[in-house]
């Protein structure tokens, strides 16, 4: 899945995989300077994961602890984003 922030000055583009993901879900960043935040909640809303980010263009998701279901991460700080993901097997 990819996604795109737009914004009239700079795009950002985020690449999430694989999705569906079984032991590890990767970001690929274009900029991660953009983002110094990740929170990741499950579909009821809850928050499964809070991390400070460090400007690594790939951040790696261990999926080990998660139910089966489906997910959201977003992302914030100078830019804001918001990927779906699904915890498969």
């Amino acid at each position: 899945n990819t996604l795109s922030v737009d914004n009239p000055e700079h795009q950002i583009n985020i690449v999430s995989y694989p999705n569906p993901a079984i032991d590890v879900l990767y970001l690929q960043i274009s900029d991660a300077t953009v983002f110094n935040e990740m929170n990741v909640f499950s579909i009821d809303g809850t928050m499964i994961e809070h991390r400070a980010l460090i400007q690594d263009n790939t951040i790696s998701i261990d999926l080990h602890t998660f139910a089966l279901g489906s997910y959201f991460i977003e992302l914030s700080g100078s830019q804001n984003a918001k990927i779906q993901f699904i915890k498969a097997k």
